[in-house]
């Protein structure tokens, strides 16, 4: 659900494997971009709603929110 954007940050993605290609939310950094911050909805692969939950929680810069 989060890829590295290289320069020390992550970002959230959308897996391939579950949703038939990937698309990470990062601002436009790579050729599978999407769009970033308050823009940027990703959907949860099913099975890893406990994980994304705890991943927004742990986030040191508290800047993964989730939605119902």
């Amino acid at each position: 659900m989060f890829r590295s954007r290289g320069d020390g940050l992550w970002a959230v993605a959308e897996p391939a494997e579950v949703f038939g290609a990937e698309r990470v939310f990062d601002g436009g950094r790579g050729p599978t971009s999407g769009p970033d911050g308050a823009d940027g909805v990703a959907r949860v692969a099913p099975g890893m709603e406990d994980l994304v939950l705890e991943a927004a929680e742990a986030c040191p810069g508290e800047c993964i929110y989730v939605m119902p």
